[in-house]
């Protein structure tokens, strides 16, 4: 009986050292923002808000809601502009997902461009990847007609990120496209980085499956393009780097960038690779860290490195109508 009691202990004892070393691990990988993009705390702290803000969506698992301070009844972020255009004026709709909506890039593009005959609207959605953006655009933005849309596609178009919710029914939800909502235990949430991970890893994507969405993407890049042509619009692309030195991507990103460049040259997309302002600004020496908006975010630019990208937009495009 000392013998089994002791090889039960040793194995229990085990057993909690390898769940301590794991969250360690995890925490290490996936810290606090890796699946809210913010401290944990706050989700719980503004259920009511999040509740107001996103509801669950059958094609594309979540969405924001219409006509509230944060997206306008056009899908858009609020502004001066109507519905319809003021004539004479040239419209141009950005779209695509953080990245567009923090205004990194269309911010600097908009003030180079110049608001003369021309107004800008940003379509950009949080955490939306392809699929989602040509659904958005063609549910909501496209009743804004506008002239020209502007994609800026990112390395993580080919995953699809997982958001957790409350619904109104006030039970915790992960909500993810192509997936039916998964319940999720509030208190392991709360404290355990491991419990996120599995999470992420079980709805979401994990690098190595990213390039299976690969027909889905271009799929979504081609209802896109039809939806904002059959329009009269012009449909043209920025595709996005990872703020990080090229040998550094790992060759599934490396891969995921080359298809997506691909993509634009099958689909008859104008494109320019944002790619290169970012080697450039590396090659004069700046470091990583100055280029991205947080020093640990690789997924998001900073104002320097934004503004550098808008230049190399405008100077392969031209003024819009012009």
């Amino acid at each position: 009986m000392r013998k089994w009691r002791r090889r039960i202990g040793l194995a229990v004892g085990g057993l909690a050292v390898a769940v301590v070393l794991a969250e360690g691990g995890a925490r290490v990988v996936a810290p606090e923002h890796f699946l809210v993009h913010g401290p944990v705390d706050w989700v719980f702290d503004n259920a009511d808000l999040l509740r107001g803000l996103i509801t669950e969506d059958p094609e594309l698992g979540w969405m924001p809601r219409t006509g509230t301070w944060a997206y306008d009844e056009w899908g858009v972020r609020p502004g001066p502009h109507a519905e319809e255009k003021t004539t004479g004026v040239t419209r141009v709709l950005f779209l695509g997902d953080s990245v567009t909506r923090r205004g990194t890039v269309t911010g600097p593009l908009a003030d180079l461009w110049g608001t003369v005959d021309t107004e800008y609207v940003n379509g950009g959605v949080e955490a939306f990847n392809t699929v989602q953006e040509a659904a958005w655009f063609q549910r909501h933005c496209s009743h804004l007609d506008p002239d020209l849309v502007v994609l800026l596609f990112h390395p993580n178009d080919f995953s699809r990120t997982p958001l957790p919710v409350f619904d109104d029914e006030g039970r915790f939800l992960l909500l993810a496209q192509g997936d039916d909502p998964t319940r999720v235990w509030p208190w392991l949430f709360k404290r355990s980085a491991l419990y996120r991970l599995g999470l992420v890893l079980g709805v979401g994507d994990s690098f190595a499956r990213r390039l299976g969405n690969r027909d889905a993407v271009k799929r979504g890049l081609r209802d896109l393009r039809d939806a904002v042509e059959s329009g009269g619009a012009e449909f043209r692309v920025g595709v996005l780097p990872l703020v990080s030195r090229w040998e550094d991507w790992g060759p599934v990103r490396r891969a995921g960038h080359a298809a997506a460049i691909q993509f634009m040259s099958d689909l008859g997309i104008d494109h320019i690779d944002l790619g290169r302002p970012l080697e450039a600004l590396l090659d004069d020496g700046l470091p990583i860290g100055r280029l991205r908006e947080r020093p640990h975010d690789p997924q998001h630019p900073s104002p320097e490195l934004g503004r550098a990208m808008a230049e190399s937009l405008a100077a392969a495009w031209g003024r819009p109508g012009g």
